[in-house]
């Protein structure tokens, strides 16, 4: 059903679709043609998007289809939605819930919501979408989602209300990282155990790092930005936001984590060697020795403007491997 609705460049309004929700149909069988000359009467918008809203609510299995009538499927809706609350249904995280249900049962939630289009804004702390990178057939839906107030436009970006802060951070992002690493996984028993291996020795070193950022910047107003930013955008190219001195207003320290043990050797990705090249002197490459990692006071190795210092210093030895960089100690 999704793909027949997905098939519509009908915009259809919020407003209809309340009306034929909660007034043109109800838990009682009714015929498709008294439904539509009762919302045609009623609504003239509704001529051109009428079909599409059945469709839609099919698909959301809000409505069925019983020998040729139709009936609402939820009789709880008149209990809980008086027609008198105009759109309260559709502004609840409820319904933006049921969209992600659908979505993701038909195998199309990551094609709104994936590791590209996703991202964190640093600075307001909110969640957004990249527009151009979600496909057209999507268009009708995403103006459903930003009638009900789920995204709001600004430029060629989606943001997320903070209103569906949660929806994003337990349920969307766990899912879409396990997809992720899902479609990254090899069957090689001996390297999926390398890689975990090393997913902990990360995940250990990046904490470390962060502890080290919190009492570096104790006194900082908005020391609740400093964070890892790599749990919610594996594509960012750096793993901790955080701010240079207790003089920065916004974040503006972009901090790549890499540990080593005995040899201080690491691997670098492309997008991280660009994400560096971007920032230049705001982007640090922190080194943690995992043999020192529980020692008191240990403090990592820090690396200012590495684009400069470490991928174009002929003192750091590169071998291509994705980029194999191995510190040249003299």
């Amino acid at each position: 059903m999704l793909t027949e609705y997905l098939k519509t460049t009908d915009l259809i309004q919020l407003e209809d679709l309340d009306f034929f929700l909660f007034n043109a149909i109800s838990s009682k069988v009714q015929k498709l043609e008294s439904i539509r000359k009762y919302c045609l009467n009623s609504r003239y918008t509704m001529v051109s998007t009428f079909n599409s809203i059945i469709v839609f609510l099919i698909w959301l299995n809000l409505i069925d289809l019983i020998d040729g009538k139709y009936v609402r499927r939820n009789s709880n809706f008149d209990k809980k939605y008086s027609k008198f609350e105009s759109l309260a249904y559709f502004k609840d995280i409820d319904f933006c819930n049921l969209i992600m249900k659908y979505l993701k049962k038909d195998h199309e939630l990551e094609s709104i919501f994936n590791v590209r289009t996703l991202k964190l804004d640093i600075v307001s702390n909110s969640y957004f979408l990249h527009d151009n990178l979600i496909p057209n057939r999507f268009r009708s839906l995403l103006n459903i989602l930003i009638q009900v107030g789920f995204f709001s436009r600004k430029q060629s970006q989606l943001y997320i209300s903070d209103k569906y802060r949660k929806l994003i951070e337990k349920d969307l992002i766990p899912f879409l990282i396990n997809k992720h690493q899902h479609k990254l996984k090899l069957s090689l028993d001996d390297l999926k155990k390398k890689i975990d291996l090393n997913n902990l020795h990360g995940e250990a070193a990046e904490h470390l790092v962060l502890n080290y950022e919190l009492q570096r910047l104790a006194n900082h107003p908005n020391i609740q930005l400093v964070k890892i930013i790599s749990e919610v955008d594996v594509c960012a190219g750096y793993d901790i936001v955080s701010f240079n001195n207790l003089n920065s207003c916004i974040p503006d320290r972009y901090i790549e984590v890499k540990s080593y043990s005995d040899e201080c050797t690491f691997y670098i990705s492309r997008n991280e060697i660009e994400t560096a090249k971007k920032y230049l002197t705001n982007y640090y490459l922190y080194l943690v020795d995992r043999n020192r990692i529980d020692e008191f006071d240990y403090q990592p190795f820090i690396i200012q403007n590495p684009y400069l210092n470490v991928f174009c210093n002929k003192k750091w030895d590169k071998f291509v491997d994705n980029w194999f960089i191995r510190r040249n100690i003299d």
